[in-house]
């Protein structure tokens, strides 16, 4: 079986919810015997950033009554995002039985006092970096947001994740080192 998927919407929703994600040559092969044949030949494997397996392993995980790729994990989208891109990640979070935070999380002070059993995530964008790259005196580029994330992160003792290692994650459908 050749070909990969594009990331899209679509594509990850399949992964996290236990869909198969098949070829076209599947439609053409049921057409032209007449009846549905079997899907597993016809499963997309690999998505075109090379990520393998995403959608097997997300059948999987449906079918063994795992829990979702985010269970337990918290999620504070920080700095800009355009409204549809921020709208996919937090639907692709909820789906994945992730909670998206709509504040800041708190201080690691003020944390002691609350239930700490979760994990919190700062999460970056990283949307848009190829059109807007700015430099330190010393040419090194930096990303304010992913600066600003990481001090956040360790104010509320929480972790620093780009967006990008939530798409990764639900690709692969396994979460990525942190």
């Amino acid at each position: 079986m050749s070909g990969a998927c594009k990331r899209t919407l679509k594509f990850l929703m399949a992964i996290l919810n236990g869909k198969w994600v098949i070829s076209i040559d599947w439609v053409k092969t049921c057409m032209e015997l007449m009846e549905p044949v079997d899907e597993l030949r016809f499963e997309i494997s690999t998505d075109v950033h090379g990520t393998a397996e995403g959608p097997r392993l997300g059948r999987q995980r449906v079918i063994n009554k795992q829990p979702k790729l985010f269970d337990g994990l918290e999620f504070y989208l920080h700095g800009d995002y355009t409204k549809s891109y921020r709208g996919y990640l937090q639907d692709l979070v909820v789906v994945a039985s992730g909670t998206v935070l709509q504040r800041k999380p708190v201080s690691r002070n003020q944390q002691k006092l609350l239930d700490d059993s979760s994990l919190i995530l700062n999460v970056y964008n990283i949307e848009n970096q190829d059109k807007a790259k700015p430099r330190s005196r010393d040419g090194i580029n930096i990303n304010r947001s992913q600066v600003d994330a990481q001090v956040l992160a360790y104010a509320s003792g929480g972790k620093v994740v780009s967006s990008a290692w939530i798409i990764d994650s639900i690709a692969a459908c396994n979460l990525k080192p942190l």
